[in-house]
C-alpha cells in the first residue's frame, strides 16, 4: 500500500468507503451467508460454487483479464507495438489498483470473515473451505484487480460484444469453460 503509484497520484487517491459498522444488519447478514457458504462442511454450496471458488483463489485476480487479453490480441491481430502497449498498461492498471487496494486494506485493517464468524458464533467449530488469507478482508481485492484490467482492455477494444466467446482459462490445473462474451461497462 506504500509502494509508488504508475499512474495514480497518490496510493490513497481512491481510497474506498470505510467498511460496515460491525452491528450493521446488513454486515451481520452477510457474515451469515459466508458462514453458510463458505464453511469446509457447507450444505448449501453448489458444485459449481466450489469450483468457482478454487478457480479464483488458485487464479489471483489476474488470470481473467489477462486470458482476455490475449485472446483479443489473437483476434484482432494488432501490431506488435500495439500488443505490447495493451499489455502494459493493463499491468500499470492492475498494478495501481493493488496498491490503491493495499493501502485501503491497510488504512482499515478490517477483520476477515473468518474472525467475524469466531466473534458472532463464538464455538470454534467452523473451518473456512478455503485457506483464510492473512491480509485484511476489506476491500476485496479481486474484484479491483480483475475490473482494472477488464476496463484497461475495454478502453482499447470497447464496451461491446466480443468478437468471439473467450475460451476457458486454465489456473493450476483447474479449468473454468468461460469469461464471457462481453466486456462489461
Amino acid at each position: 500500500g506504500f509502494v509508488t503509484p504508475w499512474a495514480m497520484t497518490s496510493n490513497d487517491q481512491f481510497l474506498v468507503e470505510p467498511p460496515p459498522a460491525s452491528n450493521d444488519p446488513d454486515h451481520i447478514d452477510d457474515i451469515e451467508e459466508v458462514r453458510a457458504y463458505a464453511a469446509d462442511d457447507s450444505t448449501v454450496r453448489t458444485d459449481e460454487q466450489e469450483h468457482e471458488a478454487l478457480w479464483w483463489e488458485t487464479c489471483l485476480g489476474f488470470a481473467g483479464p489477462l486470458e482476455m487479453a490475449r485472446q483479443l490480441l489473437n483476434d484482432t491481430d494488432p501490431n506488435t507495438y500495439k500488443a505490447a502497449r495493451i499489455m502494459a498498461l493493463m499491468a500499470i492498471t492492475q498494478a495501481d489498483a493493488m496498491i490503491s487496494n493495499v493501502n485501503s486494506k491497510n488504512y482499515y485493517n478490517f477483520w476477515r470473515p473468518f474472525t467475524a464468524i469466531e466473534f458472532y458464533y463464538s464455538g470454534g467449530d467452523w473451518d473456512p473451505f478455503l485457506v483464510t488469507p492473512s491480509n485484511q478482508e476489506y476491500p476485496a481485492g479481486h474484484p479491483m484487480v480483475s475490473g482494472s484490467g477488464f476496463h484497461a482492455l475495454a478502453a482499447f477494444f470497447g464496451y461491446a460484444p466480443l468478437p468471439n466467446p473467450i475460451v476457458g482459462a486454465s489456473c493450476g490445473g483447474i479449468e473454468y469453460p468461460s469469461l464471457g462474451a462481453t466486456i462489461q461497462g
